[in-house]
């Protein structure tokens, strides 16, 4: 999984954080460009980006920041978040594109400085949730009132290692499967049932084909298993799957209302599952862990927020 450094976040507001660059490769991956509504908005904030990339910078560095470091905003990517693809009727392109439209999403670009990388995330103010209230401070609280709604510059990131574009992790995965991405729509989401690090979902006219994991995915099952949930063509370390089986393992998964706590990064590629006495022990065991950690967390971010 790549490792990130310190980041500057401006308000807390999306399940995940991830970055990525302009698409340059053979995917169609949606990148933000003059004819896109959100376009001058986003230019707006380039005072604002820089600034927080600025102090980012020199936090890390403790050299000066150079200031002819350009922002390109046509590099920027569209990740959709929180969005139920695994819920719907069928893996149609047309279904999946109707979903999409409804959903939310962020754009994410990375810049060089002197050969570092550094993430920059664009998102819209989301309205302020009564649950976290008490987690943040009058200033945090006033920012999200300030921002919902509007676009704004969500968080600035020093990568730790270089970080290709999505289109290129997409090309890369299926450069020996001669599979025809050229002609395949690709769009990325994150915040998904069971996976939160972002994904690339292949797509032709008529439905959605595949799923690239962005990050480390771990897809867990038997040999048979692993090798149906691919597509003709991809070897054993490939880590190319097919959508449907995908989304068939994310709805085994479920269990009725029962869900690990987790990270979310794990599928397991199993026929449907009974619910016996042993999985409701483990799963109330991994519940009450899971119960305390939120807690503990709530604690030490009060603290924080004291200082």
């Amino acid at each position: 999984m790549i490792k990130r450094g310190k980041a500057i976040l401006l308000v807390l507001v999306l399940p995940f954080i991830a970055y990525s660059s302009i698409s340059r490769a053979y995917c169609k991956v949606e990148t933000l460009n003059q004819n896109s509504d959100d376009f001058e908005a986003i230019k707006k904030l380039e005072d604002q980006a820089k600034s927080m990339l600025k102090e980012l910078y020199v936090h890390d560095t403790n050299n000066e920041f150079p200031e002819n470091v350009s922002i390109d905003f046509g590099s920027a990517e569209k990740v959709y978040v929180d969005t139920p693809i695994f819920n719907l009727d069928d893996e149609s392109t047309e279904e999946m594109e109707s979903q999409l439209k409804q959903s939310d999403y962020i754009w994410l670009l990375n810049v060089d400085v002197y050969g570092e990388t550094y993430g920059i995330t664009f998102s819209k103010g989301m309205p302020l949730r009564e649950e976290v209230k008490d987690i943040l401070t009058e200033d945090e609280i006033n920012a999200i009132k300030r921002d919902e709604g509007k676009w704004h510059v969500s968080c600035v990131d020093h990568a730790e290692a270089h970080i290709d574009d999505y289109a290129e992790i997409v090309d890369a995965a299926l450069k020996d499967m001669n599979y025809n991405v050229s002609d395949s729509k690709v769009v990325i989401c994150g915040g998904l049932q069971h996976i939160h690090n972002p994904v690339a979902i292949v797509m032709d006219d008529d439905e959605a084909q595949l799923l690239i994991p962005m990050e480390e995915m771990e897809v867990e099952g038997t040999p048979k298993q692993i090798d149906d949930a691919k597509p003709n063509g991809a070897d054993e370390s490939d880590e190319v799957y097919l959508y449907s089986a995908i989304k068939d393992a994310v709805n085994d998964m479920d269990l009725g209302n029962i869900e690990v706590a987790g990270s979310g990064a794990a599928i397991v590629l199993s026929s449907k599952r009974r619910i016996d006495s042993s999985h409701i022990v483990v799963l109330s065991i991994v519940g009450v862990f899971a119960v305390l950690l939120a807690v503990y967390s709530v604690v030490r971010n009060k603290k924080r927020s004291s200082r």
